[in-house]
């Protein structure tokens, strides 16, 4: 299993998180549980993420939170509560794959169990059938069940979209069109899974980056962008989490969680040369020569100013792998 990210905020029109409410006002409380895709911790000490900052400064972020490696099983395991040994969906699925069915219908869902409806939108990835998610007791859904990339389109901007099982070509860019649903949405209950920020790395709308590396950044960016247009005037629990941690696969670069310089230095530093990369935002790990284990989130600098290493890092000391392979806050996928 892989470290991702979850935050947990409960909003009041928009404004900083308050307190639960009391009384009759209890029952008509929202929730909203918002799935990005590929997004570590690391990523974000990188880029430029506002509105997730402040749902972090002002609700509860989990620093132990598991998931899978890959898609389908994290997101299995997200709708059943249940481990994929259980479930049966231990690895990923795609349009090539009709042997793996995905997640069986024999399953009880988080739809199945609530008693009000609950939609969902954007990436599914769980099954073949184009009405799986209705399938799956979700009252309706919109968006595109497979990667963008692989069997679902061709791109954010050319691509595949499902709706209650009628599936057509779009060209709205796939993030802005995945809001736009769930803002369009009158249920109490939604999921909201984006796409973002799995490749086909790109630039999103009004996106300049020349590399992948910062592509992905931008992609992050305009994700929280939307999320920020999601949540005006949201009044209910936000649930943020993302179903991977960060695909080193998908950048030019390793994903450091050192803070050792400001997120910005991300947009102007060169890229590192040499053997393992590091983050260009932390001045420490710059600084040091590069002897950090590949398994190690951070340098040693960094580990001085707090950070710690991955169980696997082979210069843990018996005692460092007991404790600090739990307060690890990163890894990459």
């Amino acid at each position: 299993m892989h470290r991702a990210l979850l935050t947990l905020a409960l909003l009041a029109g928009g404004a900083a998180p308050a307190a639960a409410p009391a009384g009759p006002a209890r029952d008509a409380l929202r929730v909203t549980v918002v799935v990005l895709d590929d997004v570590g911790f690391a990523m974000l000490a990188q880029a430029d993420t506002p509105v997730l900052d402040r749902l972090r400064a002002g609700g509860a972020w989990f620093t132990n939170f598991w998931t899978y490696p890959t898609c389908t099983p994290a997101r299995a395991a997200l709708l059943t509560g249940r481990h994929a040994h259980r479930t049966g969906v231990g690895t990923l699925i795609s349009p090539t794959t009709p042997h793996n069915p995905g997640l069986p219908l024999a399953e009880t869902t988080l739809a199945e169990l609530l008693v009000e409806p609950v939609e969902y939108f954007g990436k599914w990835h769980l099954g073949h059938r184009l009405d799986d998610p209705r399938d799956q007791g979700f009252a309706h859904y919109a968006g595109g069940r497979w990667n963008l990339a692989t069997g679902g389109g061709q791109s954010y901007y050319q691509w595949l979209k499902t709706t209650d099982g009628v599936e057509t070509p779009v060209s709205v860019y796939a993030t802005l069109d995945t809001t736009d649903d769930a803002l369009a949405s009158s249920a109490r209950t939604r999921v909201v899974s984006y796409h973002a920020v799995h490749n086909p790395a790109h630039n999103p709308p009004g996106g300049t980056a020349p590399d992948l590396y910062h592509q992905t950044l931008e992609m992050l960016e305009y994700l929280d962008a939307q999320l920020g247009r999601l949540l005006l005037g949201y009044e209910g629990l936000v649930f943020v989490l993302s179903d991977n941690g960060t695909r080193a696969a998908s950048t030019s670069r390793s994903w450091c969680t050192g803070r050792g310089s400001s997120r910005a230095s991300a947009r102007t530093s060169s890229a590192s040369s040499t053997s393992t990369p590091r983050s260009p935002s932390c001045a420490a790990c710059r600084a040091q020569p590069r002897t950090r284990s590949r398994f190690c989130p951070c340098c040693p600098a960094c580990l001085a100013r707090g950070a710690t290493r991955t169980r696997r890092c082979s210069r843990l000391t018996a005692a460092q792998r007991t404790t600090g392979a739990r307060s690890a806050t990163a890894t990459t996928s």
